[in-house]
């Protein structure tokens, strides 16, 4: 007997529409951020990720560490998977880790969890379409760095009040 065919149609009302960055802002992006490192004198990595996780555009200028590539990939993770930039996330566990040290290690044991600064979010409107991060120099200089470039697209990447992140060479 023949098994009767199953719908592969889904109801409309079970989906969510997103909205992710296009290959042409990723590359805007980009662009800002070697362009924004290079007048600091830095050497950084930076990628730029959609919304949907999906490496949309990475450089690593020349004579930045090895380290710093798979740096900024994972801080523009950690901005996806925590909806905000990452000296937040880091303040946050770190606020967290007295009252909750199993939450602490238990973030930091994560696979694709970074927790200084220089990752950020790309927002159309109040939603998030992608993230920028960069790695190399300081936190402070990696956060500063992709706040401009995500701004290239004019949008505000969501900034709150800064906190420090450490501020240590986290690419090196």
């Amino acid at each position: 007997m023949a098994t009767p065919a199953v719908s592969a149609l889904v109801p409309v009302a079970d989906t969510v529409e997103q909205h992710t960055l296009s290959l042409s802002g990723a590359r805007r992006v980009l662009d800002a951020a070697i362009a924004e490192a290079e007048r600091a004198g830095v050497h950084v990595s930076v990628a730029v990720l959609g919304r949907d996780g999906h490496l949309r555009a990475f450089a690593s200028m020349d004579e930045a560490s090895v380290l710093s590539t798979e740096t900024a990939r994972k801080k523009a993770l950690t901005v996806l998977k925590v909806g905000r930039a990452t000296h937040e996330f880091a303040a946050d566990l770190k606020a967290e880790m007295t009252a909750e040290p199993e939450l602490f290690h238990g973030m930091m044991a994560m696979d694709g969890i970074a927790t200084f600064g220089g990752g950020v979010p790309i927002k159309a409107g109040e939603h998030i379409v992608g993230a920028v991060a960069v790695s190399g120099a300081s936190s402070d200089q990696d956060e500063a760095i992709a706040r401009k470039a995500a701004a290239v697209l004019g949008t505000d990447p969501g900034a709150t009040k800064r906190g420090n992140s450490g501020g240590g060479k986290d690419g090196d």
